[in-house]
This record gives structure tokens, sequence and C-alpha cells, in this order.
């Protein structure tokens, strides 16, 4: 907002052997970059910080998602940091989702107009790929759910989320067979409360 930007990337650390995440403001106006040094967006000890995904509120303020492993669990968890316009952390990192044996990766998120927000990823699990979605409302409330309950002979991946103005919002995936030889682009609209408005499928080539 206001001609600035905030990028975000992963760096790879040679004293652990493995990426942190970066973030930077960018003030187009003055052609100049407001935070002079590469901010890292947490101090959690993290093993590996990568696949970060941005979405800006109607203030300025941000919320950066990504995956991430700890050094005491196997597998990738989805954590989020939210910020002030300034880049000023507003609260702890969140663990969104954690497994010690399951990998939750690729999160996406996107805000609302009123400040509410949410996340999407996909976990492995029993060697599919299930999709997740979670919502954060302002009361401080919070809603998980599948994005398809009928997964067993398929893959869901490579999701995207729209937000519109009166509250829902539309989520859009590929849904892959067990062979990755036939796939198909299932787009869901929920109303506000999570209420699913409509399902629609199309057959995609690859």
């Amino acid at each position: 907002l206001d001609s600035k930007a905030v990028i975000t990337w992963q760096s790879y650390d040679k004293s652990i052997r493995d990426f942190k995440l970066y973030m930077k403001i960018i003030d187009f106006t003055k052609t100049e970059i407001i935070a002079k040094n590469d901010t890292l967006v947490s101090n959690i000890p993290q093993v590996s910080q990568i696949n970060s995904h941005i979405a800006n509120f109607t203030d300025g303020s941000y919320i950066i998602a990504w995956q991430g492993k700890n050094k005491s669990i196997v597998g990738y968890s989805i954590y989020i940091q939210k910020f002030d316009s300034s880049g000023q952390m507003l609260q702890e990192t969140k663990i969104i989702k954690s497994s010690s044996l399951i990998n939750y990766i690729n999160p996406k998120v996107s805000t609302f107009l009123d400040s509410s927000y949410i996340i999407t990823w996909y976990g492995n699990e029993n060697g599919k790929n299930k999709l997740y979605a979670k919502k954060y409302y302002v009361d401080g409330q919070s809603e998980e759910f599948l994005l398809d309950d009928n997964c067993t002979n398929s893959n869901q991946l490579n999701q995207n989320i729209l937000t519109f103005s009166d509250g829902s919002y539309l989520i859009y995936w590929q849904k892959r067979d067990n062979h990755y030889r036939k796939s198909k682009v299932i787009f869901k609209k929920y109303d506000t409360d999570g209420t699913e408005q409509f399902i629609y499928e199309e057959d995609s080539s690859d």
C-alpha cells in the first residue's frame, strides 16, 4: 500500500546448513529501501524456513506464511507472522499446523477487508496430498477444514485463494489421480461464515 512493497526470500545459512527466511520493505516513492538491513521473518529456532507467501491488510499491516522445520520435528509445519506497516512484529510467531511425521507444505494466505484472513496448505498423509484451509476471524476464533473429504484416490495441490469485498472467498486447486495421469481444476466458493456456495470442476490437460 501507499507505493510500498514487502518482499520475502529464503537464503541458505551455512551455519545451520539450511534456509532462513528474510524480508525487506521497499518504498518506491523515495526510490530507496526503507529496511536498510535484511530482516529475519522469525527468530524461532528452525532448521529450515522456505516457501513463503505474503498478504496485506487495508491498514498497511501484513502477514507472512511459510513452511518450517523445527530441529525436534521430522516433518514441515505451517507458520505465520503478522507485522505492522513499518515491519514491526505484531505478535509471536504462530504454528498453524504441525506433526512429527507429516510434511505440511505450500502455504497460501489471503486477507479480508475486516482484517480476518485465511490460510491454505497441503500435507502428505498416507501417500496422498490433502488440502486444508483455516480461517481466522476478527474475534480471534478460527475454523479449520478439508477442501476435499473424498481424496482417497487423488492428490490435492497447487492451490490459490481469491477473497471478495463481501467476505466470501474462492479457493481453487489441482486434483490429480493416483498415477498423476489425469487432473482437474477444482473451484469452491464459500460465503463469509464458511458455508460452501458452489463447486465447479474443469478437466485440465497436462
